[in-house]
């Protein structure tokens, strides 16, 4: 993967608006994008002016644009120019944030990254479409590192999902936490996995977020990884889980019947 370069000349001064800040908060907490999902995420109305905007981002340092190897479109980062900008309106350090912001240049890092923001909008667009009130935390926004007292010990434990999704109003919210699979993971992994939510919702869940459940929207790359996984939950006791694969999140959408129980097999709506 490389970047492309940009002249002094091009950097041409411009006013920052405010919808250009959101699209550098938006890239902040995805890490990289392409320019489709900007389009899908209603940024610009047309392909010719988030073109032409993007351009003068990416001169103006605010954002960098990426070739990929393995994907025909352009990919988009932060650029240095970003840095200050997030952390005076995140409030925090601006050490944090370039640190953050680094990207990975793996091959797996890269489609991770770029299939969560696919299943991102996904969500996104169905509860839009639906008219029901969504909110979508990044990773980066819902990590939680915690400690809990095991007998004699204090022992510390990181939840670190892939985001989550909140759906309705205060009062009936649907709290899914998302794990979006590429088979990378060994069955092992995955098992501690599901039992990390298991110790989250046992202990420290409903404190945080003040309410008494969540489910986990596990999706995967096809039917067998699905019956795989959907053991593995049995296992450990994870019966909040709930399973999809790409092709059906996609195709019928998040809020359609396409999601099976550990133990399932008729799939069933993410909301009643």
């Amino acid at each position: 993967m490389s970047v492309d370069p940009t002249s002094t000349e091009q950097r041409a001064r411009f006013i920052l608006q405010p919808r250009d800040i959101l699209l550098i908060l938006f890239i902040f907490y995805a890490t990289i994008v392409t320019r489709n999902q900007i389009l899908l995420a209603g940024f610009w109305g047309s392909v010719v002016r988030c073109n032409t905007r993007l351009r003068t981002l990416v001169a103006a340092r605010y954002l960098v644009r990426l070739r990929s190897e393995f994907d025909r479109q352009s990919l988009y980062g932060l650029g240095p120019a970003a840095a200050a900008l997030i952390a005076t309106e995140l409030g925090i350090d601006i050490e944090t944030v370039k640190r953050q912001a680094r990207i990975g240049q793996s091959v797996q890092f890269l489609t991770h990254t770029l299939r969560i923001v696919d299943v991102h909008l996904a969500f996104a667009t169905a509860a839009k479409q639906t008219g029901i009130a969504f909110l979508w935390r990044s990773e980066r926004q819902v990590r939680h590192e915690y400690k809990t007292r095991e007998g004699t010990r204090w022992q510390t434990h990181i939840l670190k999902p892939d985001g989550m999704a909140r759906f309705g109003d205060a009062g009936s919210y649907r709290h899914c936490y998302v794990e979006c699979d590429l088979s990378h993971r060994s069955s092992a992994a995955m098992g501690a996995l599901f039992s990390s939510y298991c110790h989250y919702r046992a202990n420290v869940f409903t404190e945080i977020y003040g309410a008494s459940s969540f489910v986990v929207l596990c999706i995967v790359p096809g039917a067998r990884r699905l019956s795989h996984l959907q053991a593995v939950a049995q296992s450990v006791g994870a019966d909040f889980v709930r399973f999809t694969t790409y092709d059906q999140l996609f195709s019928v959408g998040p809020l359609g019947p396409i999601w099976l129980t550990p133990a399932g097999t008729v799939p069933v709506s993410l909301l009643p």
